[in-house]
Parts: C-alpha cells; structure tokens; sequence
C-alpha cells in the first residue's frame, strides 16, 4: 500500500504488534495474538519507535513524546492505539 510504511515492535513480545504510519504524523498501533501475549505476561519492555515529537492518543488523550515508546504504557487501556503527532512537532 502506498502511503503506509510499517512499524515493528522490539523487544520479546515485539512481534505481538502490528502497527504502521500513515503518511508521517498518524500511526496506528493495534495488538495481534493477544492469547498468546497473556501467556508470556504481557508486553513487559516491548517498545515501538516513533519519530521525534509529541503523540496524542485520539482514543484515551494520553500524549507520549517520541522515541522508544513502551507498549506496556501506550495500549494500557484498549488494545490498540491511534497516535497522532502535533502538527507543530512534526
């Protein structure tokens, strides 16, 4: 797909992430496999790095700047993430 390029997660429980950007100030972040990430214990210190900047859920209203963001803190409440960066950040 054009205008879509694809976020990996790090960490042991990474690839219980698909996410991806959607031109560069939307990412969306959503859990795969969630049965079998209950059975390892969670994300514990899986991570997705996003660019520089401030990210708002559109969801929840939780902000987080960009880097390493822990996956843990950004799909505490639903299990999927809709991040956009302010437009004076990006």
């Amino acid at each position: 797909f054009r205008g879509y390029t694809p976020l990996l997660g790090a960490g042991p429980s990474g690839e219980h992430l698909l996410a991806f950007l959607r031109h560069e100030d939307l990412a969306v972040l959503t859990t795969r496999l969630p049965a079998g990430l209950d059975q390892r214990g969670g994300w514990g210190d899986a991570t997705v790095e996003l660019a520089a900047g401030r990210w708002t859920d559109l969801l929840t209203g939780n902000t987080w700047q960009g880097g390493n963001l822990r996956l843990a803190e950004v799909l505490a409440v639903y299990p999927v993430a809709l991040l956009v960066r302010d437009a004076e950040e990006a």
